[in-house]
């Protein structure tokens, strides 16, 4: 009777060592499998939101350009290419008041910034003595530049790794104005 009791009990078995070796190895290439799948989508994730910033930060600009350009087109205002001061300027057409709205790069040690006026009573931006200034922070954006042009009203993008012109035409009273915004090399 004793023996067919023993032959019911299960026999109870330790991993080998060669067992334990093999799961050992297979756990860390699937850790590291799983560490360098990470390691690769925030990388991915961080040059997408810098992308995501630059991309932001460009319609931000073309926004307000495009505001402060219909702003002041027809409206009292002579828009002119730039001087010392402004990279372009909205003159009034009349002389009693001397006062030039313009748009201005401001470029600093760690983030440079394209600075637009307008009078006050525009009710747009932040007042500064007589005038009022929306700052848009131009992100990694080395240069703006403005320019009077002649030709067709087109939209263009082009340039380099190591440099990046976007250049954007616009309507001003039968006049066309070019914007060309530069990232990255020299301004």
């Amino acid at each position: 009777m004793r023996k067919n009791i023993r032959s019911f009990e299960k026999k109870r078995r330790a991993f080998t060592l060669v067992e334990l070796i093999i799961a050992m190895a297979l756990f860390a290439l699937v850790a590291g499998l799983v560490i360098s799948f990470i390691t690769y989508i925030s990388r991915f994730s961080a040059k997408t939101e810098a992308q995501s910033d630059r991309v932001s930060a460009l319609a931000q600009l073309r926004s307000e350009i495009d505001y402060w350009f219909s702003a002041f087109d027809g409206a009292g205002y002579t828009i002119e290419a730039g001087d010392a001061e402004y990279l372009v300027k909205a003159v009034p057409t009349e002389t009693g008041n001397a006062q030039a709205y313009g748009i201005r790069w401001e470029s600093g040690e760690k983030d440079s910034a394209v600075v637009f006026t307008y009078p006050q009573e525009f009710g747009r931006g932040t007042v500064q003595g007589e005038t009022a200034q929306v700052r848009v922070n131009a992100y990694s954006y080395t240069g703006i530049r403005f320019e009077e042009r002649t030709d067709d009203y087109v939209y263009t993008a082009e340039g380099t790794e190591e440099v990046f012109r976007f250049t954007i035409y616009l309507r001003v009273t039968e006049r066309a104005f070019a914007c060309e915004i530069t990232e990255g090399g020299a301004a």
